[in-house]
């Protein structure tokens, strides 16, 4: 369903501020993704996980548009990993999501996305837009599940997947 309406959603409102780093990233550097790699955390919120990272001697660059001043400088060069967690699901435009995609792939060959997938987290106050939700916080948040991942992306291909997140390999 598409509303007429002009919308404009706070992005910046959906990053949380974090005391650990967050589920995608622990498993990530557990896995040694991050190992003598030239990150970049794409959509990296209030920048924890990427202090952290640099913190414990990891080459990784935050970017983030929405929601903090301290990374908004647009990342130039190659990357050997770039990593965008919970990022498309805030973005309310299917056609917008896609070229977030296209263009981490124009930086790097090796995408690695984390959607929401906790349907538990739907409010009867959240109302239907589009293919997701508006909040009362005026953001957009799509919930997925391997189903709808699998028909707006393609045959991706599936890291892991728990109660909070699918991460796939764009």
């Amino acid at each position: 369903m598409t509303n007429n309406v002009e919308l404009t959603t706070k992005r910046g409102n959906t990053a949380i501020s974090r005391q650990s780093m967050s589920r995608p990233m622990v498993k990530l550097q557990k896995q040694g993704y991050f190992d003598n790699k030239r990150v970049l955390d794409y959509g990296c919120g209030k920048g924890f996980d990427v202090e952290t990272l640099k913190s414990q001697g990891f080459d990784i660059t935050g970017y983030e548009p929405f929601a903090s001043d301290k990374y908004l400088q647009v990342p130039s060069g190659r990357f050997d990993i770039i990593t965008n967690n919970y990022v498309l699901n805030v973005i309310e435009n299917v056609e917008e999501r896609h070229n977030l995609i296209k263009t981490m792939k124009e930086m790097s060959d090796f995408v690695v996305i984390t959607v929401r997938a906790d349907k538990k987290s739907i409010k009867s106050t959240w109302k239907k837009f589009n293919d997701g939700y508006l909040t009362p916080k005026n953001t957009f948040q799509k919930i997925y599940d391997e189903k709808s991942l699998k028909e707006e992306f393609g045959d991706v291909e599936i890291l892991y997947k728990d109660a909070m997140g699918i991460t796939f390999i764009a």
